[in-house]
């Protein structure tokens, strides 16, 4: 049987959190790998090549690197806590450990900023474009947070263009598509698109199952097999809220206890008081497009109508358990492979289009507030 889960050798940051056990003591977790499920397997063979590449022999120059081969601009875009940080950090310090710390460098959006007017203000900008360019992987986290500012943009644009030429990568990071970032002019925009642009997505049931026995193990923690699937079935999101989950279970759960079960299904029961409902999708979306509920049932083909209906398949699929079935009982008895094609089709609206994706964001927040 061909094992659906890659495990990236990336560690994680380490995560602190008090517990309430018997000895009183603090715990942590260091994820020891990139968990990547069937869900995120572009993303893991693309990672997996980038690695391998750094195993080349050291003296290779980059444009023989280059050959193995990936394309020189990545982008790499997902929801917060789906791991992109992770990935990114993780990534320059493994090229480093291998290459050479000068080989590679990781800057947050607002990192390049402020060391770029710290270059200008010291009149230091030739160095520190050297250093910058020079670099066999330059990865730019959370590009969607840089400021709309000519001077920067003309200098991440310079940048883009040296690395390529001097047969580097450069990876960046988004919380959505590129494409559709507000904040970077077109051209540039177009630089990344033309590349490789890879949607992270929160893990998948299987990796759930393994990052639940990572954490576990982390903790000294064992659980038994039931436990793990309870609760890898019952806590849908990122592996940051799955470590907080199971801080929150071993810090009620007493050392030996055998009540794990018991404890397991408290937790999942609490969690999910505060999911949304399928009802509250449509109802928050409705009053968001000032629509009438009664739209979502009906045939109208308007575009309002059909755009607002495929917004709460889309977030409905996110938020709750909820089956293609049932999301298409309450959208007027519609069949589940319409709900589904409408599912996707939402997905690849959202890679394009900006004011659709600022849209699906301000009701996630809307509906996952408490």
């Amino acid at each position: 049987m061909v094992d659906p889960i890659t495990e990236i050798p990336l560690p994680g940051r380490t995560i602190a959190c008090a517990t309430n056990g018997a000895n009183g003591n603090s715990a942590s977790v260091t994820l020891p790998a990139f968990v990547a499920g069937p869900e995120n397997r572009l993303v893991a063979a693309t990672l997996c090549r980038l690695l391998k590449q750094a195993h080349l022999e050291p003296a290779a120059s980059p444009h023989v690197i280059r050959q193995v081969l990936i394309p020189s601009v990545l982008a790499v875009f997902g929801p917060s806590g789906t791991g992109k940080t992770h990935l990114a950090r993780g990534l320059v310090r493994h090229w480093q450990a291998v290459r050479g710390h000068d080989t590679a460098d990781y800057l947050t959006g607002q990192d390049f900023r402020h060391q770029f007017a710290d270059a200008m203000n010291a009149r230091d900008v030739v160095d520190f474009r050297r250093r910058l360019r020079s670099h066999e992987l330059l990865v730019i986290d959370d590009l969607h947070r840089i400021p709309e500012e000519d001077y920067l943009l003309q200098e991440l644009r310079y940048t883009i263009d040296a690395i390529e030429e001097n047969g580097g990568t450069i990876l960046v990071t988004a919380a959505r598509p590129v494409s559709t970032l507000p904040n970077l002019p077109l051209d540039i925009r177009a630089r990344f698109t033309s590349g490789l642009m890879l949607q992270l997505a929160p893990p998948g049931n299987a990796a759930r199952v393994r990052i639940v026995r990572h954490i576990s193990a982390a903790l000294d923690r064992p659980l038994s097999d039931e436990v793990v699937s309870r609760l890898a079935a019952g806590l849908r999101g990122t592996a940051n809220q799955l470590v907080g989950a199971l801080f929150e279970l071993c810090a009620g759960l007493p050392a030996g206890s055998t009540a794990e079960v018991e404890y397991a299904s408290r937790l999942l029961v609490a969690r999910a008081a505060h999911r949304p409902s399928l009802q509250q999708v449509v109802a928050v979306t409705a009053k968001y497009y000032h629509l009438p509920q009664r739209h979502f049932r009906s045939k109208s083909r308007k575009q309002s109508a059909v755009r607002a209906r495929a917004t709460v398949v889309y977030l409905a699929r996110e938020l709750t358990d909820e089956s293609y079935e049932q999301i298409g009982r309450i959208l007027g008895g519609r069949d589940h492979t319409t709900i589904m094609h409408s599912c996707q089709k939402m997905k690849r609206e959202l890679e394009q289009d900006a004011t659709l994706q600022e849209t699906v964001d301000d009701l996630r927040r809307i509906l996952t507030s408490h």
